[in-house]
């Protein structure tokens, strides 16, 4: 059995798959696998694919594994069925157009050899954009002082911030929602936060997000918008941020700019109502919804004024 599992879901994207696996370097190759999952690829692709994980297999030393779903089931369905392949104690998480920063598997490993009783971890990222026709990196980092900024961080991430599981927490708590689109990571974050799983941010740049296809990052907000994903994760984990102001504060501004971005105004009112009646005794909730009322009413007047 290994003692760690990188699992990279792919789509039609062979170039970016190889410089994700080029990515994986490491002091302890004996204790990796790599679980790669198709999910559904061009037959042209697929080839290129496996000569790729073969190619590098020898080159890295390292075993890589290469799984093809037997139809399109979406990043979710990739990364359950590579999951319920996996070997290793713990399971990385890599998009196949990311890449891991040198040293951190490394670092990772030699931090959860000194500290016990961690189910799950995430690193600070650098994001790499085409910008001015030139390539710009940003770091985005993390410093949460409390539980309740530990979480508020933690819901906001997602995937390709260099989490890492337990792999026996997906017991507990269930895989991937494969019936969701969208949001199937955030999903399975507030079911690990109902289960009250120990969480860690690590002070370490361990990913490289490279932002692409602006277009594509918009039709994903409308469909959020129109399909009230984030209305529904917060009904449905109420229970779990009512009493977290900072969470709760936190992703009801969040599902308020996706409507706000998606030009669902009235949706974003409504939900401001809904947010502030659920918890009507907060005075740091009702500032909060002070602010974006205020903010809303600002913007119909830019409108009409126009």
């Amino acid at each position: 059995m290994k003692e760690i599992t990188i699992i990279i879901p792919t789509y039609n994207r062979p170039e970016m798959l190889e410089r994700a696996l080029l990515s994986i370097k490491t002091q302890n190759k004996e204790i990796i696998e790599v679980v790669v999952c198709d999910d559904g690829s061009s037959n042209n692709n697929i080839k290129k694919n496996i000569e790729i994980t073969k190619k590098l297999k020898k080159e890295l030393g390292i075993e890589i594994k290469y799984l093809k779903n037997q139809r399109i089931k979406g990043v979710s369905g990739a990364r359950n069925f590579a999951i319920e392949n996996s070997n290793g104690k713990w399971l990385f998480f890599l998009d196949d157009d990311d890449e891991f920063t040198e040293n951190y598997i490394d670092y990772v490993i030699n931090y959860l050899k000194q500290n016990g009783n961690i189910d799950l971890l995430w690193s600070n990222v650098i994001i790499s954009r085409f910008q001015n026709n030139k390539v710009i990196r940003v770091k985005k980092y993390f410093t949460p002082s409390s539980e309740e900024e530990l979480y508020k961080d933690f819901i906001s991430i997602g995937l390709g911030y260099g989490v890492v599981i337990k792999k026996e927490i997906f017991i507990e708590c269930g895989l991937f929602n494969e019936a969701m689109r969208v949001a199937e990571d955030t999903d399975l974050f507030f079911r690990m936060i109902r289960h009250k799983k120990n969480i860690v941010n690590l002070p370490f740049f361990g990913v490289i997000l490279h932002e692409h296809l602006f277009e594509k990052l918009s039709k994903t907000y409308d469909y959020h918008a129109k399909n009230h994903i984030f209305k529904k994760l917060f009904r449905q984990n109420f229970t779990s941020i009512r009493n977290n102001n900072i969470l709760y504060i936190a992703f009801s501004s969040w599902i308020v700019s996706v409507y706000k971005q998606a030009g669902m105004k009235r949706e974003a009112i409504f939900f401001c109502f809904e947010f502030l009646f659920r918890k009507i005794y907060s005075k740091q909730v009702f500032s909060q919804f002070l602010r974006e009322i205020s903010n809303l009413i600002g913007d119909y007047k830019l409108v009409s004024q126009n």
